[in-house]
């Protein structure tokens, strides 16, 4: 029996995932630079712009404090479905 079909079509497959994260990642880079330039536009304007730089940088700290929370709550549901999985990997 020849795998070389079955082969190409996992290789694929793994190069669309691939080509995936990387849009995904590539599309979180642009974000972060566009927070970046917004926080410094606003932090050098008046008191208002300097009001809503700063809200918008604690709104983005809250974020990333949920992301990171939701990540441990996934990774111990992982633990907790499949006990096989060291929690120390």
């Amino acid at each position: 029996m020849d795998l070389s079909p079955r082969l190409d079509t996992l290789r694929l497959r793994h190069l669309d995932f691939l080509r995936v994260e990387y849009r995904e990642l590539a599309q979180e880079g642009m974000k972060k630079q566009m927070l970046v330039m917004f926080h410094r536009l606003y932090d050098e304007g008046d008191k208002a712009g300097r009001l809503l730089a700063w809200l918008s940088k604690k709104a983005e700290k809250e974020r990333g404090r949920t992301k990171a929370k939701n990540r441990i709550r996934e990774r111990d549901h992982v633990y907790q479905v499949v006990p096989e999985i060291s929690r120390e990997e």
